[in-house]
């Protein structure tokens, strides 16, 4: 079987709309020189026939049906199925941004062979309105401290990662990614950080499980945290409470009027303070 360079995996559950919408920005793709597959796990395979048929003619289109078992094990079953030798997660509602964004990150992470991640940054969106851009990470313990900082759509992983230190959590519902990433920081691997945007993440129905979310970092932090000198250990749990009393804030306020003023003053503030 013929390796390639680039595997999209992409997981689809129920949301035919959002699966549309990340084939679509995969058009984008069918020009270019880039050697890629896209690989579809799909819990809901009947609901999704004619899309999958209508892009499969054009597009390196590769499609598997699992039952809904949760997010990280139809990941797994991307990882296990993919042939390139880097792997992108983009799920259902996700967008690439432009062709040439996403070859501009492949080549600067081909320049960095010892560098088994890169972190890049993403566009969040949220019921197709532009919110801001993910913070530029300088460092991976920036990405971890305190809650989970690293978005998944805007990293790509060498494939050898997953044999190094294994594939995502079956035992964690909302937070595997945050998980292998303290496992792949823990493990002495690099990463590389770009500033650059090469995607779109849908962030709708993001923070519905917050609670249940929070209760993960917690399980995540106390299963590391003897592995952890004391000062970043205290940093960690210091900013961990903050994030969840910050965020349960948010939640409360919701949509009264001082709530909706607060969050377009914070998505002001962040659009230009992460440009």
């Amino acid at each position: 079987m013929k390796n390639i360079k680039l595997s999209i995996i992409t997981v689809t559950y129920n949301d035919s709309d959002g699966l549309n919408k990340t084939l679509l920005s995969l058009e984008k793709l069918y020009n270019s020189s880039l050697d890629w597959e896209h690989i579809i796990i799909d819990a809901s395979p009947e609901l999704n026939k004619k899309i999958i048929e209508k892009y499969q003619k054009q597009s390196p289109l590769r499609h598997f049906a699992q039952a809904a078992q949760g997010i990280y094990l139809a990941m797994n079953l991307g990882i296990e199925k993919a042939r390139g030798d880097i792997l992108w997660f983009l799920n259902g509602g996700d967008e690439l941004i432009g062709s040439q964004s996403l070859q501009n990150i492949l080549e600067e992470f081909s320049k960095m062979p010892n560098n088994n991640m890169l972190i890049a940054r993403a566009a969040l969106y949220e019921k197709n309105q532009f919110l801001f851009n993910s913070k530029a990470l300088k460092n991976f313990w920036n990405g971890l401290v305190g809650m989970n900082k690293i978005c998944h759509q805007a990293v790509l992983y060498r494939r050898n990662i997953f044999k190094n230190i294994g594939e995502f959590s079956h035992t964690l519902k909302l937070a595997a990614d945050y998980d292998h990433h303290w496992r792949y920081y823990l493990s002495g691997e690099t990463a590389l950080f770009s500033n650059k945007t090469f995607v779109k993440f849908n962030t709708e129905g993001a923070s519905s499980k917050i609670e249940e979310v929070f209760q993960e970092f917690q399980e995540i932090h106390k299963n590391y945290s003897k592995q952890i000198n004391f000062f970043p250990r205290l940093e960690n749990l210091f900013l961990y409470f903050y994030y969840k009393k910050r965020i349960r804030l948010q939640k409360m306020l919701g949509h009264s009027f001082l709530g909706t003023r607060l969050k377009k003053t914070w998505r002001a503030f962040k659009r230009l303070t992460n440009t």
